[in-house]
C-alpha cells in the first residue's frame, strides 16, 4: 500500500490497522520500515536487510509542463 513514509506504515500497523483497506488487518499485513521505527511503535521485526534484496527497487516519476525526455541519460533504461 502506498503510505506517506515507511515509519508511517509501521505506525499504521501499530495503531491497530487504522487506515488499512478493506480485507487488510494487523494479522495479514506487514510494514516495511526501519528497525528503529519498529522499535518506536513496539512492533516485532520479521526480516532484516530487505533493502539489500536484488528484487527491491524504487520507481521515480518525472512530471513537468515541458517534455523531460531530453534530460534523461540515454544509457539508463527509462520509459517516457
Amino acid at each position: 500500500l502506498p503510505v506517506y513514509d515507511t515509519a508511517g506504515s509501521a505506525k499504521m500497523i501499530a495503531d491497530g490497522g487504522k487506515g488499512l483497506p478493506e480485507g487488510c488487518n494487523v494479522d495479514n499485513t506487514a510494514a516495511i520500515a526501519s528497525e528503529d521505527a519498529g522499535k518506536a511503535y513496539g512492533l516485532t521485526c520479521l526480516d532484516k536487510n530487505m533493502e539489500d534484496d536484488d528484487s527491491n527497487f524504487t520507481r521515480y516519476l518525472l512530471v513537468g509542463r515541458n517534455a523531460v525526455a531530453q534530460y534523461l541519460n540515454k544509457k539508463i533504461p527509462a520509459k517516457t
